[in-house]
């Protein structure tokens, strides 16, 4: 996307393509247990394939700069800042 920083409409097409906006889904005929059974599936092999990895290297963030609280959002307001 670097590329396209000069070109603010081909930059657009590419966030656009990113997010899948205009393409019609693949099958609309998925069921909920379908679609669940998909993600257990998918979080299983997460699992199994980093079961191995060492333990997650936490840094701490710099000094004085703190994340206290999170606020809300709508999605209104990701929609916003997406565009």
């Amino acid at each position: 996307m670097e590329a396209e920083r000069s070109n603010p409409k081909r930059l657009w097409q590419t966030i656009d393509t990113l997010l899948g906006r205009g393409r019609p889904p693949v099958n609309g005929e998925i069921s909920a247990d379908r679609f669940q059974k998909y993600f257990e599936n998918k979080v299983a092999s997460v699992r199994a394939s980093t079961e191995s990895a060492p333990a997650p290297d936490f840094l701490r963030g710099p000094a004085g700069v703190s994340l206290s609280k999170l606020d809300p959002v709508d999605c209104r307001e990701v929609a916003d800042a997406i565009r």
